[in-house]
């Protein structure tokens, strides 16, 4: 694998992480989004990931929200990730494991394919929802 990005050669600027090197990767947050949310729908006892309040407010002004349930934030203080993960989980699954599992596969899918360092993985849990067998 190769270095981690630092302070000296990555900048974000438009909802977009790059680096200042030539021949390096752009990377957009909607990008980003998308591998956790795979990586959170891979967790058993996910149902789904909902939208949080902020993407339904700017999909309703008519603003394209990528990442269905993930919002990403880029710290460039801390040259880091924030990701929020907006999961629906079915009932009977223990809500505190399942939110554990979410965080450490979201690290460890976006840190690997990315090689950005996630200082935080937020689950808020939107809803708890029966499954098919318990119907």
């Amino acid at each position: 694998m190769s270095e981690r990005y630092t302070d000296e050669n990555l900048a974000a600027e438009n909802g977009n992480i790059y680096s200042r090197n030539v021949g390096e990767r752009a990377l957009s947050l909607g990008f980003i989004a998308e591998y956790a949310a795979e990586a959170s729908l891979k967790i058993a006892g996910v149902k789904s990931l909902e939208y949080s309040l902020i993407a339904h407010f700017k999909e309703s002004l008519g603003i394209d929200h990528t990442g269905s349930g993930v919002e990403v934030m880029y710290v460039d203080k801390n040259q880091a990730l924030v990701i929020t993960v907006y999961p629906v989980i079915y009932y009977g699954y223990s809500i505190p494991d399942v939110a554990w599992q979410i965080q450490e596969n979201v690290k460890n899918e976006v840190e690997r394919y990315t090689d950005l360092v996630v200082e935080q993985v937020n689950v808020h849990v939107k809803d708890v929802s029966l499954s098919k067998r318990m119907v």
